[in-house]
């Protein structure tokens, strides 16, 4: 049975402004959700590296981190894109609901997605660079398919292939622009925070701008996955037709996207 809110305001195609305008708004009106999922991973993420790194060296330290980076990776995508959807479609969600809609398959689904996506990208920017951008946006959404839609590893990059057709560069240009909007945040707010806490040591250096960037990635990239996630709707709106209540009725019937 759908949960919708009738209260939430009704959708329509969005701009660069737009998208922007209710990322940052639903972040302000859901900070703790969208700060606590971003915490528990960077925390949980934190230590098991930590306790992987004092027990293990050579090549096996490399490949549990890397495991441990791409499971985590997903998890926090998956975790937040839901969340996202979810305060979208004016549902209610926790930071325990978020991460439970992200188990089982869904979970692996995303690990295997991310991992072949990673790959895909990497060697297209081996290749001249633009390969790898290309593939970058083409797959963006291949995260909101697999958990808003319950798509398997080959339907999901299929349907964001779906979705950026004939939108390409209006994706890429609105990517970029969130990413460098994320990026200096995080880049002049670090530099101005340990500038000021170093006091000309090295070690400390090093510390505060670990410190400072776990900080500042709970606090700041969730904005990435939220615009992310409203760019994806905005295209299902587009070349669908679809209304915030056909969105939410779609989405409850999808496998591993069912809301509270």
């Amino acid at each position: 049975m759908s949960t919708y809110d009738a209260t939430a305001p009704r959708v329509h195609p969005m701009g660069l402004g737009d998208i922007l305008d209710t990322t940052f708004s639903l972040y302000r009106d859901n900070f703790v959700l969208f700060a606590g999922i971003a915490a528990v991973i960077v925390i949980a993420q934190a230590i098991l590296r930590a306790l992987v790194n004092a027990g293990t060296s050579g090549i096996l330290n490399y490949l549990l981190g890397f495991a441990i980076t791409f499971a985590f990776g997903a998890l926090l995508t998956g975790a937040l894109a839901r969340a996202a959807a979810a305060r979208y479609l004016g549902r209610p969600m926790t930071i325990t609901e978020a991460f439970a809609g992200i188990s089982g398959a869904v979970f692996t689904t995303l690990i295997v997605t991310s991992i072949i996506y990673g790959l895909v990208v990497g060697i297209g920017l081996v290749l001249l660079v633009i390969p790898g951008v290309y593939f970058f946006v083409r797959f963006i959404f291949v995260p909101q398919a697999v958990v808003l839609e319950g798509k398997s590893v080959g339907a999901a990059f299929g349907r964001s292939s779906q979705l950026v057709q004939g939108s390409w560069w209006r994706v890429f240009g609105i990517a970029l622009v969130v990413y460098l909007i994320v990026a200096i945040i995080i880049g002049v707010v670090a530099s101005i925070v340990v500038g000021g806490l170093v006091v000309g040591s090295v070690v400390g250096a090093a510390i505060a701008a670990v410190v400072v960037s776990a900080i500042l990635g709970i606090l700041i990239e969730p904005v990435q996955y939220i615009a992310m996630t409203l760019l994806y709707f905005d295209l299902r709106i587009r070349k669908e037709g679809f209304d915030l209540q056909n969105l939410a009725n779609t989405l409850d019937a999808s496998p591993g996207a069912q809301f509270p």
